[in-house]
């Protein structure tokens, strides 16, 4: 009897100890998120969702654990031994591993930054020149065009004019001719009295 209790005591160490490195995982796997929040700016909505994820992930975790390692069992110890784990990779390694991953992404954006400096910007500052002069070249080249096109309306909208006038003149010709057949004020067949 003394010796089945020194095992399940000895199982049930083994099993805590395999959760503070699981725990020590799930801390490595936070720092994942907390590397692309330093190198990215996120919104509040996307912070949300990494948390939501890290989460999910944690519990599937847990719960695949305690189905592989006990059966199944809910054990206060196994999520004690999971916190444990995380809180001595965030105070140890996971401290570690942030100063060197904020002077890897700062050096990793000074280089960007520096080629961005050398070679980027001024190509980009010479074609922003390039169109300027094209522009500037295309629009004196098109000035007679646009004249050209200035003269073409207003001569259509003259002739309209013209046509619109000659209608309108032809109309009141017309009814003179008509009037002048019947007999009508401004002439026509009309005897004057004497």
């Amino acid at each position: 009897m003394v010796r089945q209790v020194n095992v399940m005591i000895a199982q049930q160490t083994q099993v805590f100890l395999i959760a503070c490195l699981i725990g020590a995982g799930l801390g490595a796997f936070y720092d994942v998120f907390r590397i692309i929040r330093i190198a990215v700016k996120n919104p509040a909505a996307i912070v949300f969702l990494e948390d939501a994820l890290f989460f999910a992930v944690c519990a599937l975790v847990t719960f695949f654990y305690m189905m592989q390692s006990i059966g199944g069992q809910l054990r206060f110890f196994i999520v004690l031994g999971e916190l444990l784990g995380g809180v001595i990779y965030y105070f140890t390694i996971g401290s570690l591993v942030m100063k060197i991953s904020k002077l890897m992404i700062h050096a990793v954006k000074a280089v960007f930054r520096f080629i961005y400096r050398v070679l980027i910007r001024p190509v980009l500052i010479l074609l922003v020149w390039l169109g300027r002069k094209i522009r500037k070249f295309l629009s004196k080249l098109m000035i007679p065009f646009k004249k050209f096109g200035t003269k073409v309306k207003f001569r259509l909208k003259q002739r309209q004019v013209l046509l619109y006038n000659l209608f309108k003149r032809s109309k009141k010709r017309n009814r003179k001719d008509r009037m002048r057949r019947k007999g009508g004020k401004n002439g026509g067949s009309k005897k004057r009295k004497s």
